[in-house]
């Protein structure tokens, strides 16, 4: 019972690497002891001396190299991991595979990348593989149908072998890991040209020196190799990107600027590249990889034989971009798309399409890329009434899935000469596939057109892919979940098996005493069968008399001279019953009968011991009864595993909880004990500190007292002192008065000769008077000093701001000798003749109002009070700041929560920053329409290159380090990928150089003139002045002139047309008008400008 037991658990595991040869596990466990008893694990023999097909000579089979022909995964507790190992692929012949004596292998982690490499051989024992990284040996005993690997090296603590489990990889990963491990051999063979300097890529020179070329047209591996040359046919630097007969030609800017085919022709053991262009242009080259050249010759060069052209390998994300380039070119190419009446086609899915018959598409049989078609998975509008569906191709069977992955229809498919052939049910399709261009030629019946025409196909997702693989195994688990399999229905179906004629005629015969197979008397003789065991049990279970099987079988038998009872264990001439070989017979004779490997598996059912006398001299067993007790005593036995896998685990569990609970409480012990130390230290310290308090109590007391006597004293001298000064004062205005008596004293009080009363027309005025006076005098108007000329004659510069009551002024004459005249003048203001001072209307956002849109942004900076900046304030700009935020909201339709407004403080360099960087990206700037506003000062770099705007803690003497570039602001603004960005600038950036920094009150210039700068197509930028102007405020109106004009025009008084929108052209018409006036008022000029789309609408109000 043991050795059937034994033989069922090595069927299930080569069914399942048959079926599942692409398995992937997360849960491989590693370095565990093995079971000395169990002999049933098969290892890759590296030596064998028979082929698949019994043919004499070394080499193994497909299962013995079917772990060197894929990726695998294994956690070799070597420090990195589960990791992936890639060995060198074995070469086949007549269904043998050999090895190639030493052989690389790779290991790379779990994100792709290389972490070391190899050697590996096999050794003088057949069944170990010896692989060598430097002075590290590691022996390998691999199994691939247990997928299981018995390690041993020195570099692990444990002697002799230990067990580690592996998975292979998907196709998805093999992809990956072949494309690192040639970038990391790129990487280290062909680094002799620097990537980033095209100007050191040296076209056209005269061939100096030997290379070694490229020898073999390998199609995956040009897949991945894009070069980067100038071949001097007036695109500058190109890209060439090689595809199976084809080449393109894709410029710096990843645009095809040309295709072509191309063949390979040895010459002198040199493969030589024809290239031939669309327009028939020939080109011959021959590459050199290891050098990084290609010499190429044409008669389109004015040079004669071959001339040599540097390359450089194109980088990852470049060949994304020329990939995307060639796909978007491709796709181009078929726009005209039919439609059946009355169907639905996805509008990225193009359908019966009229094929181009002068273009030829590469066609891909099963292997593409140097994986396996099998598991490829598409999507496709196939016009068969299920809208777009999945098709996923598997050996040789395929099925379809709709939209929501459930599954449709299922068929099976052939190749023959690049055509495809589906068949289901009475359906045929014909199909000849393009997986590089995406596309599928179809011819069927079925549809109301002849021949072939073109389908587009979309290559599945991760996620898609996951989703139909799970719905694909749902499908298959339910087809067959009622059916009897007890023992009577199983010997039902033995029996059907052993009725077969072939059977009875080739396996049967040897069933009886003394039966002979070449010559000798055999012993034992076992039968598998190729068979879908739950599809027979469940015919069977509907109907016990069922009289035949459902599908062919095909089947394989093997034979021992050796009572297989008597002798334990297998034997080294494989003489005794084992099961293996009757199976691998089988599969013979299902790929010799063409059936479909997903039809079924191939299972042992019956084994006969030839006894040769007695009472029975023939024993016979149904191996199908057999193998179900054993699933059930193998799922007991799992059973029981688990369970004492659980009982360990508990007991670990509550072992660890009681060591942590002994942790806890000896961590509490020490900090209770540290504690009590904290808490005996503080009371120190508070004794000390109430000592140090008393201490400083007196000593302040006592400094106290010292400083309250000092201060009588003083009080006392500073008293004396005061008499002191009053007696000398008086007896001066004594000793003055006696000496104005015996000198010649003017006694006379000046006189003030102006007109008690003045009428003037404006309320700017100029009063003119005369004093006369003996002696010198000085005068005084309203307590302001007034200059007097040599005749007395003054002029006085008024304006009056109460025009209806005029004003009242106040003059004083003092002349040396302290004689004064004080005269009061009336200024009264002529109504009639009166010129009143310019009135500016108050702005007035409620007049304008928008539609509220949730994709508009916008940032508002205003900075009146500079940090470095003394007296030289930007006048009105937080006033700007915070009335454009209205006309933000109400009329460009902003919503207020999507709004960042920065003002003075609030607006220093890091905010400025955080709010271009963190902020917009986190509101979300993609395809959004974004508005910028700053009013502050502006500066231009010395050369005039680079245009500032100054934060408020910027510091014009360092001005690259503490100041924003206006081209920063733009590719910040840029990198969020906007719909529109729309910029006002109220600020300037001229003045005069560093050295002679010069600032005028209410004007806003800083710096140098500044150069023009380019903006990107989707940017509009409104500039309050020319490079080489100031920008100046309205002291009457509080805001600065650019900003007040600004927002008056989009109250609606920029709408010339009066047609409810405001265009950006309509918008500095306005301003340009308005505001050149303004500063010619002021002696000033100032003109805005604007940089962007005129006819673009800047908003619509209602």
């Amino acid at each position: 019972m043991m050795r059937i037991l034994n033989l069922l658990v090595h069927v299930v595991f080569m069914f399942l690497f048959y079926i599942n040869t692409f398995a992937y596990s997360e849960s491989l466990t590693s370095g565990i002891e093995i079971n000395k008893k169990d002999k049933n694990i098969k290892f890759t023999d590296c030596s064998k001396k028979k082929g698949i097909d019994d043919r004499e000579g070394p080499g193994m089979d497909y299962l013995g190299a079917s772990f060197f022909l894929k990726s695998s995964k294994i956690n070799d507790l070597r420090g990195d991991g589960i990791v992936y190992y890639s060995f060198r692929k074995p070469w086949v012949d007549n269904s043998r595979y050999y090895l190639h004596g030493t052989n690389q292998y790779y290991r790379l982690d779990k994100n792709y990348k290389v972490i070391s490499k190899g050697t590996f051989k096999c050794t003088k024992n057949k069944y170990v593989f010896e692989l060598k990284e430097e002075n590290r040996k590691f022996l390998w005993k691999v199994s691939p149908t247990n997928q299981i690997v018995d390690i041993k090296s020195k570099i692990y603590d444990y002697k002799g072998y230990r067990r580690y489990q592996f998975a292979s990889v998907t196709n998805e990963d093999e992809n990956i890991i072949y494309k690192s491990i040639y970038d990391y051999k790129n990487n280290n063979n062909y680094a002799k040209v620097d990537a980033n300097e095209d100007s050191s890529l040296k076209s056209g020179f005269k061939i100096n020196k030997k290379v070694k070329y490229v020898v073999g047209n390998n199609t995956a591996y040009w897949d991945f190799i894009q070069l980067k040359m100038n071949d001097l046919r007036g695109d500058g630097v190109v890209y060439y990107l090689f595809n199976v007969d084809k080449f393109y030609r894709v410029n710096k800017e990843y645009k095809v600027v040309s295709k072509g085919s191309y063949k390979v022709i040895r010459n002198n053991n040199t493969d030589v590249y024809h290239l031939t262009s669309e327009d028939n242009q020939k080109f011959l080259f021959k590459i050199s990889l290891s050098s990084q050249i290609v010499d190429i010759k044409s008669k389109f060069y004015d040079y004669s034989g071959y001339r040599r052209y540097e390359f450089t390998q194109a980088k990852t994300d470049e060949q994304e971009k020329i990939r995307s380039a060639i796909k978007k070119f491709e796709e181009n190419k078929y726009i005209k798309v039919e439609k059946k009446q009355n169907e639905t086609i996805n509008v990225s899915l193009k359908s019966a399409l009229d094929i181009n018959k002068k273009e030829k598409k590469p066609l891909e049989d099963y292997i593409y890329s140097g994986t396996f078609f099998w598991n490829y998975s598409f999507l496709i509008d196939d016009l068969r009434g299920d809208g777009p569906v999945y098709y996923v191709f598997n050996i040789d069977e395929y099925h379809r899935f709709d939209k929501n992955f459930n599954v449709l229809s299922r068929g099976t498919f052939s190749e023959n000469k690049k055509i495809f052939e589906l068949k289901e049910d009475n359906l045929k399709f014909q199909w000849k596939i393009s997986i590089v261009d995406k596309i599928v030629d179809i011819k069927s019946k079925f549809y109301d057109y002849k021949g072939f025409k073109r389908f587009h196909i979309i290559e599945t997702t991760e996620k898609q892919k996951k989703q139909v693989a799970q719905s694909l195994s749902n499908f298959k688990q339910n087809r067959y979940t009622k059916y009897d399999e007890s023992d009577d229905n199983l010997n039902r179906l033995w029996k059907l098996i052993l009725s077969d004629k072939d059977i009875e005629k080739r396996y049967l015969k040897y069933a009886k005493k003394n039966a002979k197979f070449k010559g000798k008397k055999i012993k034992a003789i076992g039968l598998a069968v190729f068979i879908d065991y739950k599809k027979e049990l469940s015919i069977l279970t509907k109907d016990i008399h069922t009289k035949k099987l459902s599908s062919p079988i095909a089947w394989g038998w093997e034979y021992s001279y050796e009572d297989p009872v008597k002798i334990k264990g297998f034997s080294k001439n494989k003489t005794v019953f084992g099961g293996f070989d009757a199976i691998r017979n089988c599969y013979l004779d299902v790929r010799k009968k063409k059936l479909s490997l997903r039809d079924g598996e191939c299972i042992v059912v019956d084994m006969r011991r030839i006894m040769g006398g007695g009472q029975y001299p023939v024993i016979w067993y149904n191996y199908l009864i057999a193998a179900k007790n054993n699933r059930i005593l193998l799922a007991k036995e799992l059973e029981k595993s688990k369970e004492q896998i659980a009982d360990e685990n508990k007991k670990k569990k509550e072992d660890e909880k009681k060591k942590q609970e002994l942790l806890l409480a000896q961590k509490k012990a020490e900090e209770e004990r540290k504690k009590q130390e904290l808490l005996l230290a503080q009371k120190k310290a508070d004794e000390e500190k109430k000592k140090q308090e008393l201490r400083l109590a007196e000593e302040k007391a006592k400094e106290v007292k010292e400083q309250d006597e000092l201060i009588a004293k003083l009080k006392e001298q500073e008293k004396k002192k005061l008499t002191e000064l009053e007696l000398a004062k008086k007896e001066a205005e004594e000793e003055f008065e006696k000496k104005k008596k015996e000198l010649n004293v003017d006694k006379d009080s000046p006189e003030i000769l102006i007109a008690e009363a003045i009428t003037v027309t404006s309320q700017a005025y100029k009063l003119k008077g005369t004093v006369k006076d003996k002696s010198d005098f000085f005068l005084e108007v309203d307590g302001q000093p007034i200059k007097v000329n040599k005749n007395g004659e003054f002029l006085f510069e008024g304006f009056i701001i109460n025009t209806n009551e005029g004003e009242e002024l106040t003059i004083v004459a003092v002349d040396r000798w302290n004689n004064s005249t004080q005269k009061n003048v009336k200024i009264n203001v002529d109504l009639k003749e009166m010129k009143v001072a310019k009135g500016y209307e108050k702005l007035l956002p409620s007049k304008v109002k928008s539609n509220k849109d949730g994709n508009k942004i916008a940032i508002i900076i205003g900075i009146e009070k500079y940090e470095y900046l003394t007296n030289l304030d930007a006048a009105f700009a937080n006033r700007d700041a915070n009335a454009f935020r209205e006309y933000a909201v109400r009329a460009l339709g902003v919503d207020p929560s999507n709004i960042n407004l920065l003002v003075d403080k609030d607006a220093n360099r890091p905010k400025i920053l955080k709010a271009l960087k963190l902020w917009l990206p986190q509101v979300g700037g993609e395809n959004r329409d974004i508005y910028l506003f700053f009013a502050g000062h502006g500066l231009a770099s010395d050369d005039g290159k680079n245009l500032y705007v100054l934060p408020q803690d910027g510091d014009a003497s360092l001005l690259e380090d503490t100041a924003i570039t206006r081209s920063e602001i733009i590719k910040l603004l840029q990198k969020t990928n906007p719909k529109s960005v729309t910029m006002f600038f109220d600020t300037c950036y001229s003045g005069q150089t560093r050295n002679e920094e010069t600032l005028v009150a209410n004007l806003r210039p800083v710096r140098i003139v500044a150069d023009d700068q380019e903006i990107p197509n989707n940017f509009t930028i409104f500039t309050a002045s020319a490079n080489d102007q100031t920008s100046g405020s309205i002291e009457q109106a509080k805001h600065g002139m650019f900003s007040y004009y600004l927002m008056k025009g989009m109250e609606g008084e920029a709408d010339k047309n009066k047609d409810k929108k405001i265009s950006n052209g309509e918008l500095i018409a306005y301003l340009k008008d308005k505001v050149s006036k303004e500063a010619f008022s002021q002696n000033r000029e100032q003109e805005p400008n604007l940089s962007g789309d005129e006819d673009k609408v800047l908003f619509t109000y209602k």
